[in-house]
Order: structure tokens, then sequence, then C-alpha cells
């Protein structure tokens, strides 16, 4: 197995992303580079699921040192996208959250089963709680216009739920083949 390549040394790199205190320590990151690199990440393994912060660390320390501070320029301040869970406290003009638990490789969160039980499910008790919370980080950070793309197995009647719930009118939902 391949052991990280030491490149050179590596400079704390904090975006607005991150709060200060989950930011790599000095540990942290001595133990990733001491570390055998990852290979053949499985989105299905449960292990590699649990574990995938290994691959980000193999994909980081894969580039050469003057692109980190480039890169970190370009999320901080030239990128127009941001994750749900770094938008926290933060508005914008226009929005537009995508959802798709089809292709997530987590379960903590179910917007499906949350928004849609009927269609997609029960939600175990910790998976509603916390997407209801991460919902409301993603819904309540448009200023003018909140667009929501809502992947389903079942559009139409996960569309229909999402009316007969009270969550949306029927004029604010459309549907893309």
């Amino acid at each position: 197995m391949r052991r990280h390549p030491r490149k050179c040394l590596l400079p704390s790199v904090h975006t607005n992303y991150r709060r200060k205190e989950q930011t790599c320590r000095p540990s942290s990151l001595s133990s990733q580079l001491g570390r055998n690199a990852r290979e053949g990440f499985d989105a299905e393994n449960e292990d590699h699921q649990r574990d995938k912060g290994d691959w980000l660390a193999d994909e980081f320390f894969k580039m050469d040192c003057s692109e980190v501070g480039p890169y970190a320029e370009f999320i901080d301040e030239n990128s127009p996208f941001s994750t749900q869970h770094g938008s926290k406290g933060e508005e914008y003009p226009n929005v537009l959250v995508m959802i798709d638990d089809i292709e997530a490789s987590w379960n903590t969160y179910s917007f499906g089963k949350t928004l849609t039980p009927g269609t997609a499910g029960d939600p175990t008790e910790r998976q509603a709680e916390l997407t209801r919370k991460l919902a409301y980080v993603c819904f309540s950070r448009a200023e003018i216009n909140l667009r929501i793309l809502f992947f389903s197995l079942k559009p139409k009647a996960a569309g229909q739920e999402l009316i007969d719930r009270g969550l949306f009118k029927e004029e604010q939902i459309s549907y893309i083949d």
C-alpha cells in the first residue's frame, strides 16, 4: 500500500465553512499522514461510509502544495455554492436546494421519509429530528426566491403528498421528466 507523499508542510487552512474549533488539529493531521492511503471507495460499503473522511483526506494529500492556497481562496471567495451544513446563518437572494435521498450516501437524514412518509416510508425518530433541523437551515436561507429540486422514485405520489400535507400548493409543484 502506498503512503501519502509528503510534498511540503501544509499550512492551517481556515475557510468560512468551518468554525475554528473544527479545523484539523496537528495530531489529527499526523495520524492521517502516517496511515496507508485508502483505495477503491465503495459508497455501498458501511465501513467505507464511516471512514469516508479518510478518502477525502487522501484526495487532499494528492494535491500539489501550490494548489492548496488557490483552492482555499476559491472556496472562500469565489464559489456561488454552499453545502447545506455550510450555509447555517447565511442568507442569499436566490436559493436552490437539491434533495436526493436516492443517490445520497447517508442514512442520518431522509428528506423523502420526513417530507413524504406515505410515499417513501417512515423515518426513524432520529432521522426525522435531524432532517427537520437541516431542512430549516436549507429552506430559511432564501431572501427572495427558494427553489427545491426533490428527487423521488415516485415523483407524482410524492408531489401529491406534499400538497395533501399542506406543505406546498399544487401550482408550486412541477415535474421534470
